[in-house]
């Protein structure tokens, strides 16, 4: 039932997650009667509404901190043949759902909807933009970092895999993907690698393991940007 309960929390963030950068249809003809724009973005408060549950429900510090007799009792029924074999790898599953959910919202299928959608908009107050949707889901991700705390290991595998995609979408060759989203990339891995820095400065009531994914984790945002300053 846990689970099944957690494999369905993140079924239902793929579904909200297509309201982000989403598009609205209508096969109305001009001056039909209550005519409607023939195709145009998802309102942008559907669309924060969408992203900020995720961020909330999904990609957050709280979203999956199961109780202690829950983790360390979870197991198959035993007269599964499976039950003596399988170990309950929560890590893994929590891990893997939450890194799919962000290459999903982060995807160039996303982005480069968000990105045609704000053209759309122009100039309209409110508007949701591709700044704002990088901010959200970055906020939730690095929380703990600059807020002296140390960072479980779910969130550590999760920090892992939303600083390699900026790196890959920070580093990708010209017309591979669209250019301001290679610009907030490059700007959010030089914003994180200050934050890290500033962290690191403040590091004392934090365990080892935090300290080491800290370090390391600035040491590669550092070395990729060392190479595509070099590289131009």
């Amino acid at each position: 039932m846990i689970l099944t309960s957690i494999l369905q929390d993140f079924q239902q963030g793929r579904m909200a997650a297509r309201f982000v950068g989403g598009v609205h249809a209508d096969r109305n003809f001009h001056n039909d009667k209550n005519e409607q724009n023939t195709l145009a973005p998802i309102s942008a408060a559907d669309q924060r509404t969408a992203i900020h549950l995720i961020a909330k429900e999904l990609l957050s510090t709280d979203a999956f901190k199961l109780p202690s007799d829950v983790v360390m009792n979870l197991s198959l029924d035993s007269n599964s043949e499976m039950s003596s074999q399988w170990t309950a790898p929560l890590r893994t599953l929590i891990s893997s759902q939450q890194e799919r959910m962000l290459a999903q919202l982060l995807s160039a299928g996303t982005t480069d909807r968000i990105c045609e959608n704000q053209y759309k908009w122009g100039s309209a107050k409110n508007a949701y933009t591709i700044g704002e949707h990088y901010g959200s889901l970055l906020s939730a991700v690095f929380s703990e970092v600059g807020a002296n705390k140390n960072i479980d290991p779910t969130r550590r595998d999760l920090q892992r895999f939303a600083a390699n995609v900026l790196m890959v979408q920070a580093g990708a060759p010209p017309m591979a993907i669209n250019e301001d989203v290679r610009e907030i990339c490059s700007d959010s891995l030089k914003r994180l690698s200050a934050r890290f820095g500033e962290q690191l400065k403040n590091q004392r009531n934090l365990d080892d393991m935090t300290q080491v994914h800290l370090r390391d984790t600035k040491d590669t945002i550092d070395k990729f940007l060392a190479r595509q300053y070099s590289g131009r």
